[in-house]
């Protein structure tokens, strides 16, 4: 249908009352430089010159009258008493919209609605008399532009912008909702109620006008059932949101309808995405080039790595990488600038000899003892070993250190407590060796007033340090107190494998600093150097130097049994000097070894070799091989046992665990720097550790 002139201004209804009323054009007699009485552009004389121009003045006065209409509700069309053609189609359209008039929907809303929408004329007031025709043609508003009412989209049509999507069918929506509602209110595992989903706060308002959407989409009550876009429209005022909103929302629903799994997440920290994030063969050579520097590399090696003209060409980079980035790029590399990560012992369990002492030496002899020892692996009882059999008690001994400084670090603090001074460092240290085990607890008389407990002040300036001699003279006490209360019983004393219990005798066999040639002269002759001790034990210091003397290295054994001397006897031309390895290896019978090389470069020999060098023959050599510690020879001199744990399997020694037990009471005492009160608390912790406690500590192996 053409569209009809505009014959006057008056068929614009309320606009020619509107505030900002059309400004007739100037004549030509009058100034150009007169200002109008206000500033709105006027419109064309006709609708054919400057159409665009009246359309926006339209646009803003139907704005205006929007408003009017949602408060005031619809609006009648003034028509003739005998209505034309045209009029019929403006009446027809406006009872269309009845339904739609109580919802508080703006015109420009409607464009996105299923529903077309009028321009109709508004009501005149006053006594104007109504206009003998209605002048302006009937347009459809849809999408912003007026289009003719024959062109008008059907009200059950969903229209978006360049492709048509059907509204979803409402039992589509039935189950989408439901399983938003699960979303947003999971339920508990057991039990009535629901559990926090822990949602972001946009994530969760997202979800939340998506269900809002779909229950108005689908409830019959709802005005907007079973319309979509109105839907859509009316969910997003109510919530306060725009047109753009309603827009998402109905994507938002479309996409969780057909996947479950598509949901509107929160963007935030995906804005943009890193070339590290997209390529990841570019991050694996970064990874590799970090890997080659070592434990020590640094964000500044990857700022140089793409630097390098093949990685600029690769990248497209067109200037250097900052700093920062490198940084960035290092945490998403997994790297994190921190202390180093510290073990609690070097893990060594499975090293050749560890394996070989742990399986051919310790549990054979743990073996051979276990079967008669009590068993305090059943709670609440024990378990003796056969009568006819006389019973083991183990003894485990260990050292452990207190110091003053030593105390809880956290606790229930106010908020209206203030720091507090700490003093610098540990404090004052107290070091306490014992021996402890499952049958009677630490190592004491019945009467407790003897023990085998040693306290010592660890320190250059205090008691020096714990040497050999102090373990053999605690050995010493602790064989006293069982010989003396104990005699009924067999004793087995079980120490860890430190250098410190394994010293040998002074003149011990040892194959390490031999030379292979024998000695030339008395002055020149290679004897053992030892230090001199004072009557405790301690090193002897003479203006800032240890005190030493040498001795003579003890004999060994031939093959056949018969004592071998290392030095040449009296009547022998070289008497008193060294042998020297080669002549000590043809004693022995091993002629071919005497001839090779003195040692190995830093005597690291193949794996396995025996016969390599004249060191390492004498070396593997079974009297130089089976040299006892000079605390096993005393012990088994006075009758009692002595079993050393493999070498890093601290964890078998159950005083471990008590030496804990004693540490978490004694830091609950008031802390103090004297060192009186550091011994006086650590003694009572150790007293409070109970026996049934320590029963449960003790290690069974299988």
């Amino acid at each position: 249908m053409p569209k009809r002139k505009l014959k006057g201004l008056a068929n614009l209804g309320l606009w020619s009352n509107h505030a900002y009323k059309l400004i007739p054009k100037k004549k030509q007699n009058e100034k150009e430089n007169i200002p109008p009485p206000n500033p709105t552009p006027s419109p064309p004389e006709t609708p054919k010159r400057k159409r665009p121009r009246l359309t926006r003045l339209i646009s803003s006065s139907l704005t205006s009258f929007r408003a009017r209409w949602t408060r005031s509700g619809p609006l009648s069309v003034p028509v003739d008493d005998v209505p034309s053609q045209s009029d019929s189609n403006v009446i027809a359209a406006s009872a269309s919209l009845q339904s739609l008039a109580t919802t508080p929907i703006s015109i420009r809303d409607t464009a996105c609605s299923q529903g077309p929408t009028i321009i109709e004329a508004p009501a005149r007031t006053g006594s104007q008399p109504p206009s003998p025709r209605v002048e302006m043609d009937v347009e459809v508003e849809h999408g912003g532009c007026a289009v003719p009412e024959a062109t008008r989209i059907e009200s059950n049509n969903t229209a978006e912008i360049g492709t048509f999507l059907p509204a979803p069918g409402l039992l589509d929506a039935k189950s989408a909702l439901e399983d938003l509602k699960r979303i947003l209110r999971p339920p508990r595992k057991s039990g009535p109620g629901y559990e926090d989903p822990k949602l972001d706060p946009m994530f969760r308002e997202r979800l939340e006008g998506m269900k809002q959407l779909l229950w108005t989409y689908i409830d019959p009550e709802s005005l907007t059932y079973n319309q979509w876009q109105a839907a859509s429209l009316r969910t997003s005022r109510s919530l306060g949101w725009s047109v753009y909103r309603a827009r998402k929302l109905r994507e938002w629903s479309r996409a969780f309808i057909l996947d479950r799994e598509d949901l509107p997440y929160n963007p935030y920290g995906r804005w943009n995405l890193s070339v590290l994030d997209t390529d990841e063969t570019l991050a694996q050579e970064i990874h590799l080039h970090l890997q080659s520097i070592g434990p020590y590399c640094k964000a500044m090696d990857i700022v140089d790595f793409l630097d390098t003209p093949e990685m600029r060409a690769r990248t497209k980079f067109e200037k250097r990488m900052g700093l920062s980035t490198a940084q960035e790029w290092m945490k998403k590399l997994d790297y994190r600038w921190t202390l180093t990560p510290k073990g609690q012992y070097v893990d060594g369990h499975e090293r050749p000899d560890v394996v070989d002492y742990r399986q051919n030496v310790f549990l054979p002899a743990w073996s051979k003892i276990k079967h008669r020892t009590r068993d305090f692996s059943t709670q609440g009882s024990r378990t003796d070993p056969p009568r006819h059999l006389r019973h083991v008690v183990v003894w485990w001994h260990d050292e452990s250190q207190f110091y003053a400084n030593d105390r809880r670090k956290q606790r229930w603090i106010h908020k209206s407590e203030k720091p507090v001074p700490q003093p610098k460092g540990q404090g004052a240290s107290q070091m306490v060796a014992d021996l402890v085990s499952a049958d009677y607890g630490f190592l004491r008389s019945p009467d407790g007033k003897q023990q085998a407990r040693r306290l010592f002040k660890a320190g250059k300036n205090r008691d020096g340090y714990f040497t050999n001699i102090d373990i053999l003279e605690q050995a010493h006490t602790a064989m006293d107190i069982l010989e003396q209360h104990y005699p009924d019983e067999d004793h087995i004393l079980v120490f860890d494998n430190a250098t410190t219990h394994q010293k040998r005798a002074d003149g011990a066999l040892s194959a390490r600093r031999m030379p292979k040639k024998s000695s030339t002269s008395l002055e020149s002759n290679w004897l053992v150097t030892v230090k001199v001790l004072d009557e405790k034990g301690r090193e002897i210091v003479d203006n800032g130097t240890v005190v030493t003397r040498r001795i003579r290295m003890e004999d060994g054994w031939l093959p056949d049994g018969r004592r071998q001397s290392l030095y040449f006897e009296p009547g022998h031309p070289q008497a008193g000097l060294f042998k020297g390895m080669a002549v000590i290896l043809q004693e022995r019978g091993l002629v071919e070894e005497s001839q090779l090389r003195s040692e190995c470069k830093g005597f690291k020999c193949p794996k396995g070799a025996t016969r390599c060098c004249c060191r390492r023959a004498l070396y593997t050599q079974p009297d130089f091989v089976n040299v006892k510690p000079l605390l096993e020879i005393q012990c088994e001199a006075r009758g009692f046992a002595v079993l050393f744990l493999p070498k890093f399997h601290c964890e078998l020694n159950f005083i471990e665990q008590v030496w804990g037990y004693a540490k978490r009471i004694y830091r609950h005492y008031p802390a103090s720097s004297r060192e009186a009160d550091l011994e006086k608390n650590l003694l009572a912790a150790l007293e409070s550790v109970p026996l049934e406690t320590m029963r449960k500590y003790v290690f069974t192996l299988c």
